[in-house]
């Protein structure tokens, strides 16, 4: 079992190794199920975390009261940042948009390598679970709450939110890298160009 096990991570983590033939249909698909991979598990912890928060955090209470990280129920009608309160469907008509261009880039443009799949994973996922949030409760349950005791707080966040940010700045950096002329492998990815150094 702990061998399967293995050789199935092995083939799921295999893309970010580095086989850039993105002509190759195995590698291609190989690419798509890393992307879907990612996407379902950040999903799932998503739901499930929010879930969690949701049954044993009365909304708009913090678990513990005081200290730099407690678990807070908070009920968010807006965006990141408490940008667009109130704009449940603005939002939700935003994110579907954005699934759709994420799904769409997964099928028709070829990734050029396991961290663009990666990113792109991590954006459907998060994107998908902040999505679901709208549309069941028209909220979105924040719950991960960060700052100095007793001071300045960051804005609550979930497991969407986090999968959000981690996909946008690893396609930054992806496109960064790419458009500066340089490989467009991550380091440890073991592909260059054609006359990449």
């Amino acid at each position: 079992m702990r061998a399967q096990t293995r050789r199935f991570l092995q083939n799921l983590l295999s893309p970010l190794a580095g086989d850039n033939n993105t002509s190759n249909p195995r590698t291609a698909r190989r690419y798509l199920y890393l992307s879907l991979g990612m996407a379902a598990i950040i999903l799932a912890a998503d739901q499930l975390t929010k879930n969690l928060v949701r049954s044993r955090i009365a909304p708009w209470e913090s678990v513990p009261q005081e200290g730099w990280l407690r678990l807070s129920h908070v009920q968010n009608t807006g965006s990141a940042f408490g940008l667009f309160p109130s704009q449940t469907i603005l939002l939700s008509v935003v994110s579907v948009v954005a699934i759709v261009g994420l799904v769409l880039a997964l099928r028709y443009q070829p990734l050029r390598n396991g961290w663009t799949s990666l990113a792109l994973g991590l954006l459907l996922g998060g994107s998908t679970g902040n999505l679901v949030d709208r549309l069941r409760l028209g909220y979105v349950t924040d719950f991960i709450d960060v700052g100095l005791v007793g001071g300045w707080r960051f804005y609550t966040f979930n497991v969407a939110d986090s999968a959000i940010t981690v996909g946008s700045i690893l396609m930054a950096i992806i496109l960064l890298r790419s458009s500066a002329g340089k490989p467009e492998s991550m380091p440890g990815d073991g592909t260059t160009q054609a006359g990449g150094g």
